[in-house]
């Protein structure tokens, strides 16, 4: 896929694999969308790439909503959606052992945010 002037969203973008997505498309020539709850952390890597740093609770519709709708605003319509945030709850030797909060958590991060996106 040719990625130079793509319109590329990311989220968990922040850091880790995330990150790394933006800057290998960044460098590209996609426009980048750095999206994390850690808006700060997002300014940094967007900043680094020419990109463009938006906060976001991924495990919320209506931020899920405001985050496509400022790329459109910014960069025009979203040519592609990364939703790569993530994290690890529970016991790492017996995930099972979480608890209902827990599993509601990663309900919501793992499952939820793919579905608003």
């Amino acid at each position: 896929m040719e990625l130079a002037g793509k319109n590329i969203v990311i989220t968990g973008a922040a850091s880790g694999i995330g990150a790394a997505m933006s800057e290998r498309f960044a460098q590209d020539g996609a426009h980048v969308v750095v999206a994390d709850q850690n808006i700060e952390a997002a300014k940094i890597v967007a900043t680094s790439i020419g990109g463009l740093a938006i906060g976001c609770d991924v495990t919320s519709e209506d931020d899920i909503l405001a985050l496509v709708s400022q790329c459109e605003e910014h960069f025009g319509p979203v040519d592609m959606f990364c939703s790569n945030a993530g994290t690890f709850y529970g016991e790492p030797d017996h995930a099972a052992s979480a608890s209902n909060e827990v599993w509601q958590k990663n309900w919501e991060l793992h499952v939820m945010s793919h579905v608003y996106a």
